[in-house]
């Protein structure tokens, strides 16, 4: 019993040692946990404790733990069913395995980052960190601080997609970029290209960059590269130098590399280094460079003289003597380094080279071969003749731009070409005897001939049939000055020019004959505006005519062939440009070396349609007319162009032409004209004479003020009547009184008139009166006499023109009596005809002389609608039709075969006549065969139209 007793008390005894041990152990946890909760509030995170069993079961969580979830500790145990396994979001949990696997001890500790499921459906990362420990029941428990990661994370992902993309960029590249810390020179960076350029295989570099490439540069090399790089000593400092590589098959690389020493934020230094492969390049250049001395030194065994120079800076830095031991230079007293410019006015004054251009020498600087070498041109040439030697020579600038600092550089050498002229001279004229020879032989004269015939007879047809309108209609004012306008001053031209014009074999086959007579310029003009005049008012252009430094208005030359030229390109800038168009004429004398001979420059230009670059390469090829519709009604055959650069080239000069389409047009002829001998003319009457000059175009006062300069006078301007009249008023005031006053007729503001009259008010008689007019001014003549004005001057005004006016103050007045052939009318009243025409003016005169004689006249424009008047109309209702050949969309032979295919016997029988320009023999033949009755040809005979009106029309 005493046995059972002690064993009861043994245990009562261990009860009581246990329940203390769990006191203790409750009161431990309790004091814990509120140090725990307590560190917690001090801390980004919370805690979490969890056993070590195959789900990581949860023994503990904190608040702030189950927040960053969005959960309350209830939630958070309840979503992740009390175990870390199921919280992680799945993808994410074999981390948490590879951790758990691992051999932890108690008191390691660990570090793990996954993803979770918050309570609004987002992911965050979690960095879990802790240790195991052993608890005193001898369990494993994990103690987690936990942490939301989530920016940190997407900042990283953001660093690594950067990171990946400039690796990505930087592998891609096709120059090779390698980095290396200083001053230890670890490799940082080396992409493919660097790797192939230095022969590195490996697939990851590493270790320091001078034993990675010892080995791999070329010896002598290396030591330059170390030295080139020790001169960067700050950070941005960069520089450029070449080295070569050798591989292991012995190939030589040659590479540039642009070395930069940069520095990290934290002060690391480093070096950055692009490399390019120049190997092929550089291959190039030594070949290039070995071709160039070649090509020098072929140059130097046949040249005169030949030297090299740097044409931005514009100095000649070497001469090259030649195989002759020609030293220019030396020729002309200079030495190396000399200025180009003066070496140019040195050789220009001792050689007195005879250039083959105008203006060469006025080139002959560095500006110029500069801005010809950026628009394109590499090779520039210019020959010239030296007549003491009778030798010819051509020099040739081979231009190129120094690729390091953008200079422009050329390489100067002359050769003699007297040999090669010669032979070229043989072979033109050889090749223009074969093609003289071919011409004749084949029908191109024939072709000529009948477009030619065409050409003139149709404005022969316009001078010819307005002459009769207006005789017709005497007693109306209004339509003779009309007529006759489009006809006066053009007839007597047109109708010397049709023998010249119509026989081109002339010019073809070299047998044209030039005459020589005294030619006065202003003369000249006055005939080609009074020619071009009735077209130019037709449509309403505005025509400027310049006059720029024309010393010498009276020259030698071929007067009828000049005209001819001028009137073929002014006509054609009147014809090509749209309604109320602008129209320019500028007369320039130029400098010229030929003694007793004018160089003179006539510039037309005009704001029409202009040309396509096309058809500018055959503008001067006869028959050659531009394909599209906008001159589908512009009457010609091509052949204008082509006689004027023939007749400009036979006279020595020259035709260029500047188009744009749909801006406009720009003919630039070059004459050149032996000067007349003309006595010297006294200016001392006119000395210090003022003048005041009034009219709205600045140019024009500006340029006549130059003249009255020239005559010794003394010249003011002024740009309206208001001004002209203040400066007249002033003048007065101040005791001096102008000697004359000269007044455009078209002023703004106050007109010529209202000038004159209120000039003559202030000064009475004593000052002539001038108006200068580009226009007739017949019309307002009287009144602009009733206010005063003395006399009339014409645009363009030439200094012949002031000193002839100053000298008479007097006009002459040249009447004359025309006589108007009137021919006799016959009674047609009742008839009526069908008018088939295409050109407006045609049509205009064939209705008027129709309808004179009491015919009814119906007009169309083309075949096409002549056909389908006639068949929609009545039979009978026509009695006769007048058919043009030339016609758009069906021609006169069309349309006639067309109406007698008909099965109306009245159109089988219609009389029709051929009333066209064409007007050979096989022309008549083929109006025949197409089954016309008659054929008239242009210009109109009216008694051929009478007699073929009788003939056909009676009854």
């Amino acid at each position: 019993m005493q046995g059972e007793k002690h064993l009861e008390e043994r245990v009562q005894r261990e009860i009581e040692r246990e329940r203390k041990i769990f006191r203790q152990h409750i009161d431990k946890n309790a004091e814990l946990k509120l140090l725990l909760e307590t560190v917690l509030h001090g801390v980004t995170g919370g805690i979490k404790i969890s056993q070590d069993d195959e789900k990581l079961s949860i023994k503990y969580v904190s608040e702030s733990a189950a927040a960053i979830q969005g959960y309350t500790v209830d939630e958070y145990m309840e979503v992740s069913r009390g175990n870390t396994m199921d919280n992680c979001y799945t993808p994410d949990r074999h981390l948490l395995v590879t951790y758990k696997r691992k051999d932890f001890k108690v008191g390691d500790t660990y570090a793990v980052k996954y993803r979770v499921r918050a309570k609004d459906g987002t992911l965050k990362w979690i960095l879990d960190s802790g240790m195991k420990v052993l608890d005193p029941h001898g369990y494993y428990l994990y103690y987690s601080l936990l942490q939301d990661v989530t920016e940190v994370e997407k900042g990283n992902m953001k660093i690594k997609n950067t990171l990946d993309m400039l690796a990505q960029m930087v592998g891609s590249l096709n120059s090779g970029v390698l980095a290396y810390s200083i001053p230890d020179h670890t490799v940082l960076m080396m992409n493919e290209e660097a790797k192939r350029l230095f022969g590195i295989e490996q697939e990851s570099v590493e270790g320091v960059f001078h034993h990675l490439t010892r080995d791999k540069v070329v010896e002598e090399d290396f030591g330059e590269i170390q030295s080139v790089i020790r001169l960067l000593k700050e950070s941005g400092d960069g520089v450029t130098y070449v080295f070569r590589t050798r591989m292991k098959d012995g190939e030589i690389y040659k590479i540039q590399a642009h070395t930069k020493l940069l520095e990290f934020d934290d002060g690391t230094r480093f070096i950055l280094s692009s490399l390019l492969d120049i190997t092929e390049q550089s291959a190039l250049t030594d070949l290039l460079s070995q071709e160039r001395k070649q090509y020098r030194d072929a140059l130097m065994a046949n040249c005169e003289f030949s030297f090299s120079f740097d044409v931005t800076e514009g100095i000649i830095r070497r001469e090259f003597i030649t195989k002759q031991g020609f030293n220019l230079l030396r020729k002309l007293e200079l030495s190396v380094p000399a200025r180009f410019d003066l070496m140019i006015q040195e050789w220009i004054r001792v050689m007195s080279p005879q250039f083959l251009h105008a203006n060469v020498a006025d080139t002959l600087n560095c500006e110029e071969v500069i801005s010809r070498f950026r628009q394109g041109e590499s090779r520039l040439e210019l020959e010239y003749s030296n007549p003491s030697e009778d030798k010819y020579t051509r020099i040739t600038a081979l231009l190129s731009e120094n690729s390091e600092n953008g200079h422009v550089l050329a390489f100067v050498s002359a050769v003699d070409i007297t040999e090669e002229r010669m032979m070229e001279q043989k072979s033109k004229q050889a090749l223009k005897d074969a093609y003289e020879a071919a011409n004749r032989a084949n029908q191109a004269k024939s072709d000529f001939l009948s477009h030619m015939s065409h050409d003139i007879r149709t404005p022969m047809n316009a001078i010819i049939g307005m002459t009769a309108i207006a005789a017709t209609h005497l007693d109306d004012k209004e339509r003779v000055a009309d007529c006759l306008a489009k006809v006066t001053s053009s007839s007597k031209h047109l109708l010397t020019l049709i023998n010249e014009v119509l026989d081109m074999s002339k010019i073809e086959s070299g047998k044209m004959e030039l005459t020589e007579e005294e030619i006065n310029l202003p003369e000249l003009i006055d005939n080609l505006l009074v020619m071009v005049r009735p077209q130019l008012d037709a449509k309403g252009h505005e025509l400027k005519v310049a006059i720029q430094n024309v010393e010498h208005e009276d020259v030698v030359g071929d007067r009828l062939h000049i005209q001819q030229a001028f009137v073929n390109i002014m006509g054609n800038a009147v014809k090509y440009t749209p309604e109320h168009g602008k129209i320019s004429l500028t007369i320039s004398e130029k400098v010229t070396n030929q003694p007793k001979v004018g160089c003179y420059e006539f510039v037309f230009e005009d704001n029409g349609i202009g040309m396509s670059p096309g058809f500018l390469e055959h503008i001067f090829e006869p028959f050659s007319r531009a394909d599209e519709s906008s001159h589908n009604k512009v009457q010609g055959t091509g052949l204008g162009l082509a006689i004027t650069l023939n007749i400009i080239r036979m006279m020595g000069g020259d035709v260029k032409v500047e188009s744009e389409l749909g801006k406009g047009s720009k003919f630039i002829v070059t004459i050149y004209l032996k000067l007349q001998e003309v006595s010297e003319v006294n200016y001392e009457q006119f000395l210090n004479l003022p003048v005041l000059v009034a009219d709205d175009e600045k140019d024009a006062c500006e340029s006549a003020c130059q003249m009255l300069k020239e005559l010794g006078m003394s010249g003011e301007w002024a740009l309206t009547g208001e001004e002209a009249v203040e400066k007249v008023r002033t003048s007065m005031e101040s005791g001096t009184q102008y000697f004359a006053v000269i007044l455009g007729l078209q002023m703004s503001g106050m007109n010529s008139a209202a000038t004159a009259k209120e000039i003559r008010r202030l000064v009475g008689d004593d000052v002539t009166i001038i108006i200068l007019s580009a226009y007739d001014w017949t019309e307002i003549e009287m009144e602009a006499r009733a206010a005063g004005v003395d006399a009339f001057i014409s645009k363009p005004l030439f200094k012949s023109r002031l000193l002839y006016l100053f000298r008479s103050l007097v006009g002459e007045e040249i009447s004359g009596e025309k006589e108007q052939e009137q021919e006799s009318r016959q009674d047609f009243t009742g008839r009526r005809v069908l008018l088939v025409e295409d050109n407006e003016i045609n049509a205009e005169i064939a209705q008027e002389i129709l309808e004179n004689t009491g015919l009814m006249v119906d007009h169309v424009w083309d075949g096409s609608q002549a056909v389908n008047t006639l068949i929609d109309i009545e039979p009978g209702y026509y009695d006769l039709v007048f058919m043009d050949v030339q016609m758009p969309v069906m021609n006169g032979y069309e349309a006639a075969r067309a109406i007698r295919a008909t099965d109306r016997k009245d159109l089988k029988k219609i009389p029709i006549i051929a009333m066209t320009a064409n007007a050979f023999a096989e022309d008549v033949q083929t109006a025949m065969n197409a089954g016309m009755n008659q054929h008239i040809a242009k210009p109109l005979d009216f008694s051929q139209l009478m007699n073929a009106l009788n003939k056909w029309l009676e009854n």
